[in-house]
């Protein structure tokens, strides 16, 4: 279901991508899968993904196993949420992955975006998603690594902050969320933003 005939979110499965996904995704969700779909369809064989430490170890088998290159991103949340735990939850990781035989995308080359720890709070939250990240760090990232009119694809979009970002960069770009509600916060968090981009 698209939301009007301009955009480019999708609830479901949209023809350039139906290889990866089912209704029971978080079920039957393979890595490898989505990765090797991944690296088919990008002409830069680069990608960014966020993830927790546990997945971690699974990522890296696949970086190993394509003979890849990668490195990491860390958001440092500096106003960590209280815990029970002995260890604060104060860290995201993002993977940069890449092909030894591309270069890396780097639009800008001035000394902040050279850093690859973020330095910055969790703020105030503009959507009901558990993992929403900060606007600031996602614009940050697209400025890096991508281009005016580039497109920016995001199969699990969450809050809607990757779009959100393009739109506000001049990036085209394509998504997909499965769960009905966080599809309809995406839909209300993006309606006042003009569509650039079309099927």
């Amino acid at each position: 279901e698209q939301i009007n005939e301009k955009s480019n979110i999708t609830k479901s499965i949209n023809k350039y991508i139906n290889a990866i996904y089912d209704n029971n995704l978080h079920n039957s969700f393979d890595i490898n899968t989505y990765l090797d779909e991944f690296y088919r369809i990008s002409k830069t064989k680069f990608m960014l993904i966020w993830m927790n430490r546990q997945q971690i170890i699974d990522y890296l088998d696949w970086v190993r196993k394509k003979d890849m290159l990668y490195d990491f991103i860390l958001w440092n949340k500096t106003n960590p949420m209280p815990t029970n735990n002995h260890i604060y939850q104060d860290k995201e990781y993002c993977m940069i992955i890449y092909s030894k035989k591309h270069r890396i995308p780097n639009y800008k080359n001035d000394y902040e975006s050279k850093k690859t720890i973020f330095n910055y709070s969790i703020g105030k939250k503009l959507t009901r998603h558990p993992t929403e990240k900060p606007l600031y760090i996602f614009n940050r990232l697209i400025s890096k690594y991508s281009k005016e009119n580039d497109v920016i694809l995001d199969c699990f979009l969450g809050s809607g902050t990757t779009a959100y970002a393009c739109e506000q960069l001049n990036r085209k770009w394509l998504g997909c969320e499965i769960n009905n509600e966080y599809y309809k916060i995406i839909k209300k968090r993006l309606k006042n933003i003009q569509f650039k981009f079309e099927f």
